[in-house]
């Protein structure tokens, strides 16, 4: 652990309770802390935002190197917040100071639970065998790279997206749609980036544009299209159930994100295995049995998993990776309480009839985990997640198109 945490924030305070459970390092700074991790093995590394001698992005994207598998925190004061952009890719969570012992040992739970799903030899061999992942587009690399940089701003971030015709129309389409309910009509590019936030575009730039490798491959447009809408009224849907629980932006952002991301392991699967993807339908079908089963059974590995396997891999941060991952089987998580995880299982389950007829990739899930809704005490909530889903159905799926899926038929 870093001390330089400890100097801005609650860290050494809490540290005898936390060394209770865990043999616990702390240095006083950056480099010290690389040269800690180089001489011994680590699970967990938590940083301060700032730090004297080195800036903590390029610290922990040092330990993602040379440390792959490590858990890397971030704590950061709200007055921080506008440096956490630098830290994207580099840490799996960011926690806000004062940060107490109970808040910080259920995070370090939470990501080394979550870490070790990830990495499970089920998994892993399910992840050898896949032919092709989607590519990481260039777009989302140099959205990466913007938000890494000390002068990231929204207009910068505009100039870059404004170089892509096709991402350009798609979120200047989105910021202007009823998803975002915004009154005005926004044609800045930069103020659209600083309406929607800059978790939200790089989603945005990475799922539309992953959607589009797809095209004139071994996919029927209209399935594509129909999982892009599907996707996008997930995210919408979780990101407004997240409001009316009364959670911070980030949470809500990270619950939007995760809804528009957590089906895109059914892409992989369709484009690698054509044929153990009709044999995945014709299963779930045939024995009834949900579609993630019936994937476990013929490739050892759901849709869910693989998703969240590729969202952690390109760095998304843990809450996001956590809702995808365990989508479909949420007491499978060490979570007990609300969370993105909980947004985007109810949004999927109750925007399920929608469109189940305009895409094969599309599936229904047998039902919501009330246990689980019961267990973090929200069961009684879901007529209201309900209610926000009316809002959606008079939305015309003109709203819902991607032209960054240039392919994709009107």
């Amino acid at each position: 652990m870093d001390e330089e945490s400890a100097t801005t924030g609650r860290l050494r305070p809490i540290k005898p309770y936390i060394s209770e459970e865990w043999d616990t390092t702390m240095t006083g700074s950056g480099e010290q802390a690389l040269k800690t991790l180089a001489s011994d093995y680590f699970d967990v590394i938590v940083a301060g935002l700032r730090m004297r001698d080195m800036d903590s992005g390029e610290m922990l994207l040092e330990v993602a190197k040379k440390h792959p598998q490590m858990v890397r925190i971030v704590l950061a004061a709200q007055s921080d917040r506008e440096a956490v952009p630098r830290s994207f890719g580099a840490a799996h969570l960011c926690l806000s100071k004062p940060c107490g012992s109970e808040c910080l040992k259920q995070a370090i739970t939470r990501a080394c639970h979550l870490r070790d799903a990830l990495f499970s030899d089920s998994l892993n061999d399910s992840i050898v065998q896949l032919k092709k992942l989607p590519m990481i587009p260039p777009l989302y690399l140099e959205i990466m790279d913007c938000l890494k940089s000390a002068d990231c701003t929204s207009n910068k971030m505009g100039e870059i997206i404004s170089h892509d015709m096709g991402m350009t129309v798609t979120l200047l389409q989105l910021v202007n749609s009823p998803f975002f309910g915004h009154s005005r009509n926004v044609t800045n590019l930069g103020k659209a980036v600083s309406l929607l936030g800059f978790d939200t575009v790089r989603a945005i730039a990475l799922s539309s544009q992953i959607f589009a490798q797809f095209d004139q491959r071994k996919l029927q447009n209209n399935r594509l299209r129909g999982l892009w809408e599907h996707s996008l009224l997930i995210g919408a849907v979780a990101r407004d159930i997240t409001l009316a629980e009364n959670q911070e932006r980030k949470m809500v952002d990270d619950a939007f994100i995760a809804g528009l991301l957590h089906d895109i392991g059914k892409l992989v699967i369709a484009y690698n295995y054509p044929e153990g993807h009709k044999e995945i339908l014709e299963k779930s079908f045939r024995e009834r049995i949900s579609l993630e089963e019936a994937e476990v059974r013929v490739l050892g590995a759901s849709h869910a998993e693989i998703g969240g396997y590729l969202l952690d891999l390109w760095g998304f941060p843990y809450p996001v990776v956590e809702a995808v991952f365990f989508n479909h089987a949420p007491r499978e998580s060490v979570t007990r309480k609300f969370a993105p995880l909980a947004a985007v299982h109810a949004a999927d389950y109750i925007c399920a009839g929608l469109q189940a007829d305009k895409s094969e990739l599309f599936c229904v899930p047998l039902s919501i985990d009330f246990d689980y809704l019961r267990e973090i005490g929200l069961a009684e909530r879901t007529p209201v997640w309900e209610s926000i889903f009316n809002y959606y159905l008079d939305i015309p799926c003109a709203a819902w198109y991607s032209p960054a899926c240039a392919g994709i038929e009107q």
